[in-house]
């Protein structure tokens, strides 16, 4: 084995508020010329909702609440690339602690070999959204297998694989993201 790649994908919910506390926090911040409550209701709601995915989306400010994750192993065989995909295998925050559960299998990867293989992280937005949080994750909870892993101070020895990063670029889609579920019902994968 060559090379790992580690494919994964992050669900986040605010860490300290749940959409009610959000809603109640931005009551009274419709602008002054409201004046129809069912107006303002809408306009509250749609400000909530806004909080609650800018909190979802900030390192420090969100939860892990499931992670799926599939580990391959790359070979080179007569100078060709294959690729085996493990199981995908899901890790939700009501049954598993996710960073400590994800840091116990990344130390199992490279255990028992005698140099360290180069680890790829696939994800889907993974350098604006995924790596930031899996990071902060492994650093605030003691994680070193996850920490090392993700030492972007070693290129050599990590690198990301940003699926919407190369969707737009080779794709030549005019939009700055493309959701993966629309990627996937376009290739017509389930």
């Amino acid at each position: 084995m060559d090379e790992l790649v580690f494919f994964f994908d992050l669900e986040t919910v605010p860490l300290e508020m749940t959409k009610e506390d959000i809603i109640e926090f931005g009551k009274g911040r419709a602008p002054s010329n409201y004046r129809d409550p069912d107006k303002i209701k809408n306009y509250e709601l749609k400000k909530a909702e806004e909080i609650y995915r800018s909190f979802s989306l900030d390192p420090m400010k969100c939860h892990v609440l499931v992670c799926c994750y599939a580990v391959g192993s790359v070979t080179w065989a007569d100078g060709s690339k294959s690729i085996e995909l493990g199981e995908i295998k899901t890790l939700r925050s009501d049954k598993h602690d996710i960073v400590s559960e994800l840091d116990r299998i990344v130390g199992g990867l490279t255990e028992g070999l005698k140099r360290r293989p180069k680890v790829t992280l696939v994800a889907h937005n993974i350098k604006k959204f995924d790596a930031p949080v899996l990071m902060a994750q492994a650093v605030k909870c003691g994680a070193p297998h996850l920490v090392d892993m993700m030492n972007f101070d070693k290129p050599w020895e990590s690198c990301l694989f940003d699926t919407n990063e190369w969707w737009r670029v080779h794709c030549c889609t005019t939009r700055s993201t493309s959701k993966l579920d629309v990627i996937g019902r376009f290739l017509g994968v389930g």
